[in-house]
């Protein structure tokens, strides 16, 4: 193999599906809750860390209205904003 088809192998990706949504944040939690839930059935907890802002607000409404086992989650504030 030479080396020009090394760089090509090591560039290949699999595709990028980009979906446009209606309800952005919607959207994200229904994504985040899919994945948290995921995680408590394999390792028994999940965490999930979140910043501050003005668009973790709207994702977060939309979080918590999700069916979650949140007694098994942890959620981590990581804006240094906050004291």
């Amino acid at each position: 193999m030479s080396v020009s088809d090394e760089r090509r192998r090591a560039c290949d990706t699999e595709p990028v599906h980009i979906r446009v949504s209606d309800d952005p944040s919607a959207a994200a939690a229904a994504w985040i809750a899919q994945r948290l839930r995921d995680a408590c059935r394999r390792r028994g907890t999940a965490s999930l860390a979140v910043s501050g802002g003005g668009t973790a607000p709207p994702m977060i409404e939309a979080l918590v209205a999700e069916q979650l086992p949140w007694k098994q989650v942890t959620v981590w504030q990581v804006d240094e904003r906050i004291v």
